[in-house]
């Protein structure tokens, strides 16, 4: 898979339309079943079928059996939707488009949480120079 692709299909990335169904998205804590069919346009039983296929959808469930969707579901399930069905994946290349991105998600965590443990060690002696150079005045 080339990085040109994987660019090409992270939410917000190359694709306005995925960002403003993203920001779209109603500011709640949860959402039931019924409510993130009618954000995605989907029927419940797409959302359900696509919890099945794709182990990166996994709403809470209560203990009446009821689904509860959170932001982060949402935005996944706008991905999928995306993936099938404006890019034409099928759910078992999406599948590997999904594994991809959250590949290539921890690694760049991986890098940004490294790069902040550099950050915080300069701080660290920058002001051990600067304590220094008080002491010598």
């Amino acid at each position: 898979m080339t990085e040109e692709l994987i660019n090409s299909i992270q939410p917000g990335h190359f694709d306005p339309t995925l960002a403003n169904e993203i920001q779209n998205i109603p500011s709640k804590i949860s959402f039931k079943i019924g409510e993130v069919a009618e954000i995605l346009n989907v029927k419940t039983h797409v959302l359900r079928y696509w919890e099945m296929e794709f182990k990166y959808l996994h709403p809470q469930k209560m203990s009446n059996g009821q689904r509860l969707y959170f932001k982060k579901d949402v935005e996944t399930a706008l991905l999928i939707k995306k993936l099938l069905y404006r890019d034409g994946f099928s759910v078992k290349g999406a599948k590997k488009i999904l594994k991809e991105l959250k590949r290539e998600n921890r690694q760049y965590r991986n890098k940004l949480s490294s790069e902040k443990k550099i950050f915080k060690k300069i701080n660290q002696i920058q002001e051990t120079i600067s304590g220094i150079r008080d002491l010598i005045k």
